[in-house]
């Protein structure tokens, strides 16, 4: 998608979006509750040998943002939804890296690895088209039914009612389609990513997650957390944001292209430069932060309000930043929260400290692999709180 298409989208969507977010936040949140009370409940009732909690976390953010996008959870079995969540996780993490030299030269110093990224990039390919295929039958069914005089409440209705909007020029179609399919893609992918970072840092500081914890009940004891109390929970908000500058859920922002010739700090950039900004550089910037090395969520809190510091900008500035982050903030915040209420996280090896390494993968920097102990609480353990 180019800039020109992309600017276009970004004011369609803002423009009549916002009152479908807007209009549907009773509802998301709703389904949000009931996806968890679902989980809680099977963890519950199922032994710790075949509870799959990564499974778990990736099934309540597809089916939440399944609703965002076509007014509905998945409809089929667990094994069609972690396959289909598997295909998702493969469109925003399963390309290869660019080739840096001709195919030939690479075959001839490592045939394996040239190999491994064409099964790879055949793989990406095969697992795209079976997004778009999925989401053209849901397309094909909408369409039947819509009315452009219905009011937006889904993604799946602004890309209908953007089919034959001139103001969107002649690929309306092609640029809605994408749209939503990577928001079907991002919001589960990137939401995922920030929350088992947000579990691998609460495990490694169990006097953080106490504390985050106790904030909840404090603020809502057993009843469910609710979007209005997130007011009275800025410190949680300050370990999400903490978690964010130390690792950040994407690798770098979407290149943006210079049309003229300019000159920064020094430096002369030749016009039609493709250029990318590593924003884990201005998160680590001693100028910037007193000890950045040190994980301190209290670093972005100030007489009890949220403080903003100019260098923190995990999704990056301008008309490339991410179009649904505060749907995104929406999610991961109700869900983060409720499960501080609901489990406990601890590590299974408390032996040294935790690296925190990341795996970069297109878009995604993923956490690699860790182990955590998940523990369901019950009204004996939340006693103390009340």
């Amino acid at each position: 998608m180019n800039g020109s298409d992309w600017e276009c989208m970004r004011k369609y969507v803002q423009k009549n979006g916002r009152s479908m977010f807007i209009t549907s936040m009773d509802q998301i949140e709703k389904q949000i509750l009931l996806e968890l009370d679902n989980a809680f409940e099977y963890q519950k009732k199922t032994s710790a040998e075949q509870q799959d909690f990564n499974f778990t976390l990736r099934k309540i953010l597809f089916n939440i943002n399944h609703v965002f996008a076509f007014g509905k959870r998945f409809e089929g079995s667990d094994e069609d939804l972690e396959v289909f969540i598997d295909v998702l996780y493969g469109t925003s993490s399963g390309s290869a890296p660019c080739r840096l030299y001709p195919d030939w030269i690479w075959k001839l110093l490592d045939k394996h690895g040239f190999d491994e990224f064409e099964r790879k990039q055949q793989l990406h390919h095969k697992q795209v088209l079976s997004l778009r295929d999925y989401i053209d039958k849901h397309i094909k069914t909408g369409a039947s039914n819509y009315s452009r005089t219905q009011a937006v409440e889904t993604r799946l209705d602004l890309y209908l009612r953007a089919v034959g909007d001139d103001t969107l020029g002649s690929h309306a179609e092609e640029t809605m389609h994408a749209f939503l399919s990577s928001s079907l893609r991002a919001g589960t992918n990137f939401t995922y990513a920030k929350l088992v970072k947000c579990i691998w840092y609460l495990q490694e500081y169990p006097d953080i997650q106490k504390k985050c914890r106790d904030i909840v009940y404090q603020v809502c004891g057993n009843n469910p957390v609710k979007w209005s109390d997130r007011a009275a929970m800025l410190y949680l908000e300050a370990f999400s944001m903490e978690v964010s500058r130390m690792n950040s859920e994407v690798v770098g922002i979407f290149a943006i292209e210079n049309q003229q010739e300019t000159s920064l700090l020094g430096y002369t950039i030749p016009k039609n430069c493709a250029i990318r900004c590593y924003m884990h550089s201005a998160h680590m910037d001693s100028k910037y932060w007193a000890e950045p090395t040190v994980f301190n969520p209290n670093r972005h809190l100030s007489d009890g309000k949220l403080k903003l510091n100019p260098a923190y900008n995990p999704f990056g500035l301008g008309p490339r930043m991410c179009i649904a982050q505060k749907e995104m903030n929406y999610v991961q915040f109700l869900v983060f929260a409720n499960l501080l209420q609901r489990y406990t996280f601890e590590k299974e090896d408390f032996t040294g400290e935790e690296s925190f390494e990341s795996a970069a993968e297109m878009f995604l920097n993923r956490p690699l692999p860790f182990k955590t102990k998940v523990t369901p609480l019950t009204g004996l353990d939340q006693s103390e709180y009340h």
